[in-house]
């Protein structure tokens, strides 16, 4: 009775635990906003989802670094250094 009453138990509690697991993997993948992925888009200018896909971002294109400016500067001496006595 008292082995009977343990696996009783034990499979209440197992059964308990993945319940949970089945009912989350059964519902669509949400973004930050609430939009279900793939199917629906964040609309700003209303403030909720939208049917549709979403807008791919456009990358922007790399601007090339400018060469630094060279100055015909003569490099700057060193001060003698002062003897401490």
């Amino acid at each position: 009775m008292r082995k009977a009453l343990v696996a009783l138990s034990l499979g209440a509690f197992v059964l308990g635990a993945t319940a949970p697991m089945m009912e989350a993997s059964a519902a669509p993948a949400l973004s930050k906003m609430g939009c279900v992925v793939g199917k629906q888009r964040w609309d700003a200018s209303i403030g909720k989802c939208v049917d549709g896909k979403p807008v791919a971002k456009v990358k922007s294109k790399a601007k090339p670094k400018a060469a630094p400016k060279m100055t015909n500067k003569p490099a700057m001496k060193k001060a003698p250094e002062k003897k401490v006595s």
